[in-house]
């Protein structure tokens, strides 16, 4: 019971902290550009484009319902930061790591930062890493989740490739050993 109530208080301060520099945020160019991407491009053109672009488009497409439905500028970081938050979630309160490392890297430069104020990508790949992570040790009794998660980390940057695919081929052989 102490455990589970200072795991909500440590992730209240997360919240706090990451609402905090949302608010406070100065937009990236590329934040920027994927914006202005997602509000003058179609979906088609979107598809027909993302050869020229360095990232998968699992982020674009987010931000096109947003620009589609006339929602402002903030509402791409606001966003983000929920998704950072249920990403966050799922580290403190469902990966089997120790409470420490969850800490550590819950208030670390990236995760506080780069992966939560930042709009961009990133945070899909930390939300689909976390899933799995939580996930891992179920993934033959629940594969579409964990599935679902793996597809997502494809989808999310050039660099999450090489995990998405190890993963992808571990999970292949376990389905094929049971």
């Amino acid at each position: 019971m102490k455990k589970r109530l200072l795991l909500q208080v440590i992730f209240l301060l997360y919240v706090f902290v990451l609402i905090f520099g949302v608010l406070h945020h100065e937009p990236w160019r590329d934040e920027a550009h994927v914006w202005n991407t997602a509000k003058e491009d179609s979906i088609y053109q979107i598809f027909q484009n993302a050869h020229y672009s360095p990232v998968p488009i699992a982020w674009t497409l987010i931000v096109k319902v947003l620009a589609s439905l006339g929602f402002p500028y903030m509402s791409m970081n606001l966003v983000h930061a929920a998704i950072a938050i249920v990403s966050m979630g799922l580290l403190l309160f469902g990966s089997p790591l120790p409470l420490v490392l969850k800490v550590i890297l819950l208030f670390s430069y990236y995760y506080v930062y780069e992966y939560a104020v930042v709009a961009r990508m990133y945070v899909l790949t930390i939300l689909s890493l976390h899933v799995i992570a939580v996930f891992y040790k179920d993934r033959l009794k629940r594969p579409i989740i964990y599935a679902l998660a793996l597809a997502l980390l494809f989808q999310t940057s050039f660099y999450s490739l090489t995990p998405a695919v190890i993963l992808f081929i571990y999970f292949f052989i376990d389905i094929f050993k049971n």
